[in-house]
């Protein structure tokens, strides 16, 4: 494009940020790639083709950002040099998918500050090291701002940039693990959250172009050591509020509020000179002064006067005459300290003067943003999937044009952002009207409900939801800490529509189990049983309360010994309930309308088959043989009297029960149903050896033909498995580091020393995307590979790390853990839940008795028998 030389200070390209649905196909008109030009700056509408160049009303951003650029093109005084690389190419990380990093016209000052930032980060011996520095300062006084100002004046400096919201780590994690893809746009997000954030950290260490980070309102100082990557050539911008954040770095920088005569400033540029010339508005600047003096020059508090001005066509006197008659009725936010205080106090009466000024309906709407997490609440869950809430109150597009302006919420990209201190103050003011605040909170759980996705309750989340999961997750988490604290003083905050709300945080904390966050999905879990209890009873056979028991259980045993016994209670309770429920029947019956419906046939059926899965975890396979049994009988009528195949249900069974034979030293009936199980399993459309379950039962069939001895064939079954799960599932899911495992214990079995490390060191490579639970035995064997290799110092680290572990995640009282039994490795096994492979103490007392045998020993008539 020659013919733009020369004129490309005069240009600015834009395109559309969303997609258009034309005959059903989602389609880009102007993408970016097709508008851009190079030098020359580019940026992105939050619309799509159709609305490119139509705007709701002046106070649209995307209006406001076109007149911005038009004003700095017309009043150029002369050609600048624009660099080859625009911003927007700079900035390729960003604080959402679609804003650009732009000017902000209304930003005054603190070039001293952002001088001693950028020589911080970017010193004038560009030493080989990682620079960190923070920004620190009370809540409002302009952290954020300076930090996106610094990206947009100083972003050319560097190659990658990115935004990380640091105040909650569900929304640190999501946009961290961002960073893998952004990097490398062929790269998949992983599962496993932790490590799509280890591919993010190797990405950043490697690259040899300058990067910078930026994490946003760190709250702890704990929540952000992960994330530090020991790079050489990257920088990392903190802004906090705390005290041990800000010394995180010897390289800080404290913000603090304006002067009366800085103040002023800034008031002014809020203030569309042209507007009030047109209106017949003389802003003197003496009078900016005493409104500056009057708020203790804090910048939120100037802005929101600024917003209140302009939305009510005010002077500046009389602001000053309505503050005056204002009640300075302050009710303490709970974290105001010293000079602090009287600052807060004065934005607290602002806060109140312009919510006043706001339609009720509007009000509601700002009041629901408050029990959400303040930053990215993705604008199209109020103004598309919300219209149905919003349509009983006032027009949605009136609510649309009356919530912007004041300075109070803003709108980047696709997204809104609610400044904490609001969100406080909100809340807060709540607390005084129950009846008010139950109503807000429905209205901020319908907003929520609308969105997120409901799951299955016998399927794990769908991968192709997790994208909307993400969006809204740290949402729900925050509405349900907003529960959680009201429920002291409002425990009918929700009344008789609680029930709906344990739906959600089931559906939400399915979905993070998915994404192996299981600390944040228990917690939801939790706080939803607890509410079935209160509302339902201990005695209810409510579908709600028994998913939320069976997933709660589910997550509790996968993580071994830890919650095992609380876990075995819980699905000890559900088969109690579901025979509740289906009361009237022992088995089904022949008849199909005298009979059980065939769903809950089917959820008795598992959950006996649960019921008989905890007892192996526990090692009481004698528990579980009639349970089993059970299950099975109920499937088999299923499949004769409702015409249903049950392949996957039938398969699962005889796959547990080979694992009670086992236990019983029938290693040919063990063999003979392990196989049966994968063979069922392959048939089914849903498995095969290319779907996780499929290599799941080969795991399984592996994992008996090593306790009845056969420990080559079973460790050439699983080096094919590892291979194929490191294909399906990658290296850091959990059942591919279970398949290392395995390897590695099955090379030492052989005495292949070398390899045996290997694949054990592997898996402590990949210990942070594994349970706890699982890492004292492949501590402990590999400490025996180690001694056996005569590496004795080593040897006796991890078997004394081994132990630690085990002393501090298995309770005295955790069922199946043999503490008497003399060898470390078999109580190590046992901590790991049934579906993880155990490899020792599985064969029961009884064989031993008869044989002779220690409990991991290799039953000799069968070693690598044919």
């Amino acid at each position: 494009m020659n013919h733009y030389d020369g004129k490309k200070e005069l240009l600015v390209c834009y395109f559309e940020a969303v997609r258009m649905t034309v005959l059903g196909f989602s389609i880009t008109v102007v993408s970016k790639y097709s508008a851009r030009i190079e030098g020359v700056d580019c940026f992105g509408f939050e619309t799509d083709h159709k609305s490119l160049q139509r705007f709701e009303s002046a106070d649209n951003p995307d209006y406001r950002k076109l007149v911005a650029q038009l004003k700095r093109l017309t009043e150029r005084p002369s050609p600048v040099v624009i660099p080859t690389r625009s911003l927007a190419e700079v900035s390729t990380l960003d604080r959402s998918p679609h804003a650009q990093i732009a000017q902000n016209f209304c930003f005054y000052g603190r070039e001293d500050i952002l001088e001693k930032v950028h020589n911080y980060l970017q010193p004038a011996n560009n030493a080989e090291r990682l620079k960190i520095c923070t920004i620190h300062g009370t809540g409002g006084s302009g952290k954020t701002s300076i930090a996106t100002q610094y990206l947009y004046q100083y972003g050319k400096h560097y190659k990658y940039t990115a935004w990380i919201r640091s105040e909650e780590p569900n929304g640190m994690a999501r946009d961290f693990e961002a960073i893998a893809v952004k990097f490398n746009q062929t790269y998949e997000l992983h599962k496993n959250i932790q490590r799509n954030i280890d591919v993010a950290k190797a990405q950043l260490c490697s690259s040899k172009e300058p990067w910078l980070l930026v994490f946003d309102n760190v709250v702890r100082r704990e929540n952000l050591k992960q994330y530090i990557p020991p790079g050489t050539s990257g920088s990392i911008l903190i802004t906090t509020q705390s005290t041990d954040v800000k010394d995180l770095s010897p390289n800080r920088v404290l913000v603090e509020p304006f002067d009366k005569t800085h103040g002023a400033q800034v008031l002014l540029n809020y203030l569309d000179k042209e507007e009030r010339d047109r209106s017949g508005i003389r802003d003197d600047p003496k009078d900016a002064e005493k409104i500056s003096d009057l708020v203790k020059g804090l910048p939120l508090t100037i802005a929101v006067i600024a917003g209140y001005i302009s939305k009510t066509r005010s002077t500046l006197p009389m602001f000053l005459s309505q503050f005056d008659e204002s009640p300075q009725k302050f009710k303490k936010w709970g974290f105001e300290k010293g000079a602090c205080a009287a600052g807060y106090d004065k934005l607290a009466t602002v806060f109140e003067i312009a919510l006043r000024e706001i339609k009720p309906s509007c009000r509601d709407v700002l009041n629901s943003l408050s029990f959400m997490s303040p930053d990215s609440i993705p604008r199209d869950m109020l103004w598309n999937e919300g219209k149905s809430i919003l349509s009983g109150t006032d027009d949605v597009d009136e609510i649309r044009k009356d919530i912007f302006g004041w300075h109070l919420i803003e709108m980047v990209g696709s997204v809104l952002s609610m400044h904490r201190l609001l969100r406080y103050h909100l809340r807060v003011n709540l607390e005084e009207y129950p009846e008010r605040c139950q109503h807000i909170f429905k209205m901020a759980f319908d907003f929520l409900r609308q969105v997120v996705p409901r799951q299955s309750p016998t399927s794990s989340p769908r991968n192709r939801d997790w994208g909307v999961h993400a969006l809204y997750s740290s949402h729900v988490l925050s509405l349900h800490n907003a529960y959680t604290e009201a429920i002291h003083s409002m425990p009918e905050i929700l009344g008789s529509d609680i029930l709906p709300f344990v739906d959600l945080l089931s559906d939400v904390a399915n979905y993070m189990y998915e994404r192996s966050l299981p600390r944040d999905a228990l917690t939801l879990l939790r706080t939803a049983e607890g509410i079935c209890d209160k509302v339902l009873g201990d005695q209810s056979t409510n579908a709600s309360r028994i998913q939320v028991l069976y997933l709660r259980a589910s997550i509790e045993l996968n993580h071994g010994s830890t919650y095992r016994a609380d876990a075995i209670a819980r699905k000890e309770n559900i088969l109690r309930l579901r025979i509740l429920h289906n009361r009237d029947v022992v088995s089904v019956r022949t008849n199909r309308q005298g009979g059980l419906h065939c769903k809950s046939a089917m959820t008795l059926s598992t959950a006996y088959n649960n019921l008989a899965c905890a007892y192996m975890h526990a090692s009481d396979y004698e528990a579980a043989a009639p349970l089993f049994r059970k299950s099975l009988q109920v499937k088999m009528k299923l499949r004769k009297n409702f015409n249903e195949p049950q392949i996957p249900g039938i398969a699962e069974v005889y796959k547990n029960q080979a694992l009670v034979a086992l236990s019983r030293g029938d290693f040919d009936e063990a063999i003979k149903k392990a196989e049966k199980a994968s063979t069922m399993i392959d048939s089914w459309d849903g498995g095969g050896p290319d779907t996780k379950v499929g290599q799941f039962f080969r795991y399984m069939h592996a994992c008996v033909l090593f306790n009845s001895g056969r420990v080559a064939d079973s460790l050439n079954r699983n080096i094919a498995i590892l291979e194929k799960r490191k294909d399906v599932l990658s290296d850091a899911h959990d059942h591919t580091i279970d398949s290392y495992f395995a390897v590695g214990m099955m090379y030492w079995k052989l005495g292949d020393y070398i390899q045996a490390r290997a694949n054990l060191e592997t898996c402590l490579g990949l210990r942070h995307g594994y349970f706890e639970t699982r890492l004292p035995r492949v501590l402990c064997v590999l400490s025996r590979v180690l001694r056996l290799l005569g590496e004795e110092q080593e040897a006796d680290e991890k078997a004394q790390e081994a132990r630690s572990l085990f002393e501090k995640l298995v309770p005295k009282d955790c069922p199946g853990i043999g503490r008497e039994d003399p060898d470390e490795l078999v109580r190590y096994d046992q901590m790991v839940n049934i579906w993880s492979g155990r490899f020792t103490g599985i064969l029961n007392s009884k064989w031993q008795k008869e044989h002779h045998r220690d409990r991991d020993a290799t039953p000799a008539s069968v070693v690598n028998r044919p």
